[in-house]
């Protein structure tokens, strides 16, 4: 038990790095956003924070957190070093009111930084136009549907196995468990509710905000 929680925190302090340094990396080395592009960073952050602050209960064993939308709605607007910054102030924020050991508030992070690290990369690397012209892309849906399932991927597997560190069970075993998990319609409205707030985002900014859903208690 010693053994696996050292591996745990050396895990969980890797994460922490390695996120802490791609953010870094990425806003040094690529374009930031202009004046108006602070102001929907901002927005997108806030809501980071409210999804994360107040979770979405449907009953007393089952509720979701609407990071998913906010992240994939991020990557697409901004590049890979602003959209994981504004989502690590929200989800610092968020995660800051609730009761979290500090570890866990670690990991909670650092994996949705690295989810949009990972999906920023990749449209960054694909050459995404981050403009209100990037969706008349002719790949549109295969670009959406590539980002989206690197969201997923990189979420699904650290978070596989950081509970292969807790449990001592084989992490490919817990990956298809979640996998194959009936929230698969949740999952693709959290992607395109993402998509649609970053169309709004890029077309009609002040509009943004009818894309947030309302806290639940």
């Amino acid at each position: 038990m010693a053994s696996s929680r050292f591996w745990i925190h050396i895990y969980i302090a890797g994460l922490g790095a390695l996120s802490l340094s791609l953010a870094a990396l990425c806003l040094l080395t690529m374009p930031l956003p202009e004046e108006s592009g602070v102001a929907i960073a901002a927005q997108l952050s806030i809501f980071a924070a409210i999804a994360y602050r107040f979770p979405i209960h449907f009953d007393v064993k089952s509720s979701i957190i609407l990071d998913t939308s906010i992240i994939f709605a991020s990557v697409l607007i901004f590049q890979p070093g602003v959209a994981m910054l504004l989502i690590v102030v929200g989800a610092m924020v968020g995660n800051a009111s609730r009761d979290f050991e500090p570890e866990e508030m670690t990991f909670n992070i650092s994996q949705a930084a690295l989810q949009a690290a990972a999906a920023g990369l990749l449209l960054y690397v694909i050459g995404w136009d981050y403009g209100a012209f990037a969706f008349d892309n002719g790949r549109i849906l295969l670009i959406l549907a590539g980002s989206a399932t690197t969201i997923y991927l990189t979420n699904t597997i650290l978070v596989s196995i950081v509970i292969a560190f807790h449990t001592g069970m084989n992490p490919i075993r817990i990956w298809i468990q979640s996998a194959t998990r009936h929230d698969g319609i949740e999952q693709l409205g959290q992607f395109a509710l993402g998509a649609v707030a970053a169309i709004v985002g890029t077309s009609q900014p002040w509009a943004l905000p009818i894309c947030s859903f309302p806290p639940s208690s």
